[in-house]
């Protein structure tokens, strides 16, 4: 069964008209050319070979399938890439709060040991200080004592030349000494 294309379908029959310039030789080989590299059409081509027109579209749809499944792969690599920066980003933020919590308790530890340290080596100052405070009074009280018994000696040297000075009675022979005159003893 044959089946015929309606009218308004069908092309319409070109004709060409020939060019009085041209030579009727150039004119044959100009169609000749024309009708070689004119492409058929899409409809022709389906009539001609069914099968070959739907192994094209067939490939054509099988072709867009791919780009859509890889599109879809691109995608969901991404949406996976975006759950696991958020995943690592969640362990490292739990990983830096741990980390700071220790290194908060480190620190508050040191703290206390270091107030421990100062509280020992203030008491350990403070009873040396205790101690040598406790000595300087001794020997103060050492020095005192030695400034009283020498001075005390003085007073008691001082006392007994006088004594002397005044027993022996000796003013006038002093006073000659004093002016560089010997006087000799029992003289006037």
């Amino acid at each position: 069964m044959t089946a015929t294309a309606p009218a308004h379908r069908v092309a319409p029959q070109v004709t060409q008209t020939p060019d009085p310039d041209t030579p009727p030789q150039s004119q044959a080989a100009g169609s000749a050319v024309e009708a070689g590299t004119a492409r058929p059409r899409l409809r022709d081509q389906i009539a001609e070979n069914p099968l070959l027109s739907l192994v094209g579209a067939l490939l054509t749809l099988g072709g867009t399938a791919i780009v859509a499944l890889l599109l879809f792969t691109l995608t969901s690599i991404n949406t996976r890439i975006d759950g696991v920066e958020v995943s690592l980003g969640d362990r490292i933020d739990r990983l830096d709060a741990r980390l700071s919590d220790r290194i908060d308790g480190v620190v508050v530890s040191l703290g206390d040991r270091i107030d421990g340290v100062e509280v020992s080596l203030g008491e350990r100052i403070d009873r040396v200080e205790m101690r040598l405070s406790a000595r300087m009074d001794r020997l103060e009280d050492k020095m005192d004592a030695g400034f009283a018994a020498q001075g005390a000696a003085i007073a008691e040297n001082d006392r007994k030349l006088t004594a002397l000075v005044a027993m022996l009675n000796v003013t006038a022979e002093v006073d000659a000494a004093l002016e560089g005159r010997l006087l000799i003893p029992g003289g006037s």
